[in-house]
């Protein structure tokens, strides 16, 4: 599917749109609030500046795509695949991110309040420098090769570290669960 038949679609009332093939297509900026796209094909996408608030991500491969400054809030991004994704600044508040692999995802400057990441792989993420993360769900999270200058959060259960920089700047080299 194209860019155009998406919007046209979804200007139209449609909003679920699970499973579909949108890789490489150029949404930059798209008003795509409430979009079901579960088990999508989102590799490469440019959503740059999009509004998915409220949107439905579950299992969609997001792998090497960019969602730099767009709006997250609320979406449901469990088990999604956000290997090497651009999240800079992106706004994810309450997102849940349980068992997502954001594996070399740059977070950097993203707004993660409150969200879920309960299991989460976080393993030679790229930079999470300023991340906000203050009520963030860490549980069960594998955080590994991690820089988390910066970062303000209330607390991390039950992750495991490696090799990580620490808020405090302190680093962790060998396994450690916090």
């Amino acid at each position: 599917m194209n860019a155009e038949e998406l919007l046209r679609r979804y200007a139209a009332g449609e909003r679920n749109f699970a499973g579909v093939d949108l890789s490489s297509v150029d949404l930059r900026e798209a008003e795509l609030t409430r979009i079901s796209l579960v088990g999508a094909n989102l590799r490469g996408v440019n959503l740059t500046g999009a509004n998915l608030n409220c949107s439905a991500l579950r299992k969609a491969d997001l792998r090497n795509a960019n969602l730099k400054g767009t709006d997250l809030s609320g979406a449901n991004l469990i088990q999604a695949n956000l290997q090497g994704v651009d999240l800079r600044r992106a706004l994810m508040w309450g997102t849940g991110l349980r068992e997502a692999n954001l594996s070399d995802a740059n977070l950097q400057g993203a707004n993660l309040t409150n969200a879920w990441l309960n299991n989460a792989e976080f393993g030679i993420t790229g930079n999470m420098e300023s991340t906000i993360l203050i009520g963030t769900n860490f549980e069960g999270a594998r955080i590994s090769y991690v820089l988390c200058e910066n970062w303000r959060f209330k607390s991390i259960y039950n992750a495991f570290y490696w090799y990580t920089i620490m808020p405090d700047g302190s680093t962790v080299v060998g396994p450690r669960y916090g």
